[in-house]
C-alpha cells in the first residue's frame, strides 16, 4: 500500500509543479499579452519537455491512470516541435492547449469517479472542475482563429482556471491519498 501512496504522491507533485508554472504563465499573459506571446512558445515547449520526462520516469512502475510512455513521448515531441517552429506554435497555441485540457480533464474525471467509489464527497467538486477544464479545451479547439492578442488573454484566463483546478484537485487527492491507494489496489 505504501508503494501506491508514494506513486500517487509523485504524480501529485508533478501535477502541482506543472500547474504552478502554468499559473505563472497565465498571470503573465494577462498582464502583458503581446510581449509574452512570443516568449511563451519557448516556455510552454520547456514545460512539455519537462512533463514528458516526468511521465517517462513513471514507465514500468506497474500502475498508471494512463499510459506514461505514450504521454511522455507525445509531450516531448510537442515540446521539441515548439522549440524548432515557434511561429507555428504561436498559431497552434489554442489547439494544442485545448487538446491538453481535454486529455487532462478526462484523466481527472476518471480520478473523480475513483473517489466516488470510496464514498468520498469531494469527488463532485473534482468532477465539476474536470468538466470545466474539458469544456475550456473544446472551446480552444473549436475557436482557434480569434485574434492573437485576444487568444493570448483568453489563454491566460484558461491557464489560470486550469492551474487552480489542478491545485484544488491535488489538495483533494492529498487529503484522500490512503483511500485512493486502497481503491486502486483493489482494482
Amino acid at each position: 500500500m505504501k508503494g501506491m501512496e508514494n506513486f500517487i504522491q509523485k504524480v501529485l507533485w508533478k501535477d502541482v509543479l506543472i500547474s504552478c508554472l502554468f499559473l505563472i504563465m497565465g498571470i503573465l499573459l494577462l498582464v502583458s499579452p503581446k510581449d509574452i506571446l512570443e516568449i511563451s512558445s519557448y516556455f510552454i515547449g520547456a514545460l512539455l519537455i519537462l512533463n514528458g520526462i516526468l511521465y517517462l520516469c513513471d514507465v514500468g512502475n506497474g500502475f498508471s491512470l494512463f499510459d506514461p510512455l505514450i504521454m511522455g513521448i507525445l509531450s516531448i515531441i510537442f515540446g521539441l516541435v515548439i522549440f524548432i517552429y515557434p511561429t507555428l506554435f504561436i498559431n497552434m497555441v489554442p489547439i494544442l492547449l485545448g487538446f491538453w485540457f481535454i486529455i487532462t480533464g478526462a484523466v481527472k474525471c476518471r480520478l473523480a469517479f475513483i473517489l466516488k467509489g470510496v464514498n468520498d464527497g469531494d469527488w463532485v467538486s473534482m468532477l465539476i472542475m474536470a468538466i470545466i477544464t474539458i469544456i475550456c479545451g473544446f472551446l480552444l479547439v473549436i475557436f482557434p482563429n480569434m485574434g492573437a492578442i485576444s487568444i493570448t488573454i483568453v489563454l491566460g484566463v484558461l491557464l489560470v482556471v486550469y492551474s487552480i483546478d489542478s491545485i484544488i484537485n491535488g489538495l483533494i487527492v492529498k487529503k484522500k491519498i490512503k483511500d485512493i491507494a486502497k481503491a486502486l489496489k483493489v482494482r
